[in-house]
């Protein structure tokens, strides 16, 4: 992937977030003027009321399911799906990073011999530094992982507390 590559997809990506950002407040407005105004029609408001619902159910939904993904990376770091795009060296044991660092299954064949072979204590130290950097990365990435998810999951459980019982108050007035 070249520069460009990734420029066009980081500005689609932004891009589609400030339009998303913008639908969100366009919809926050309508939903402050249908909480302060009574005149509103009542299927509006029980679109309004129900439509937020419905979305922090499902925001609930797909936090709860990240939570346990990263769970269950927290429960085994080193067998976690790597997100980079190309094969991982296995760090299971030492001897398949051995046989991973000897004979790399994805450098395609080697006509020539390598011209350095690290011995066995060499390969002990990169294992372990491997070992160590692999489980620091997915400790971190778990950790994000989980205060983001349950500050979605607070927001949600909010948003859907106040929307439920504005719904209930609104049935009860008619």
């Amino acid at each position: 992937m070249n520069t460009v590559e990734v420029g066009l997809e980081q500005f689609s990506f932004y891009a589609t977030l400030v339009l998303a950002f913008m639908l969100c407040l366009v919809y926050l407005g309508v939903g402050l003027r249908v909480l302060r105004e009574d005149t509103v029609s009542g299927k509006v408001t029980q679109f309004y009321g129900y439509s937020v619902c419905l979305i922090a159910v499902v925001a609930l939904l797909v936090s709860a399911g990240s939570l346990a993904g990263a769970l269950v990376e927290w429960n085994d770091p080193l067998h976690t799906a790597d997100i980079m795009g190309y094969p991982q060296r296995s760090l299971a044991s030492f001897e398949t990073y051995k046989m991973d660092v000897l004979n790399p299954p994805y450098g395609g064949s080697q006509s020539n011999p390598p011209r350095y072979t690290p011995d066995d204590q060499t390969l002990m130290r990169m294992y372990e530094a491997a070992r160590t950097d692999r489980i620091q990365t997915v400790a971190a990435r778990v950790r994000r992982a989980v205060v983001t998810n349950s500050v979605v999951t607070l927001f949600g459980i909010g948003l859907f507390w106040i929307h439920w019982r504005w719904l209930k108050r609104m049935t009860i007035l008619n």
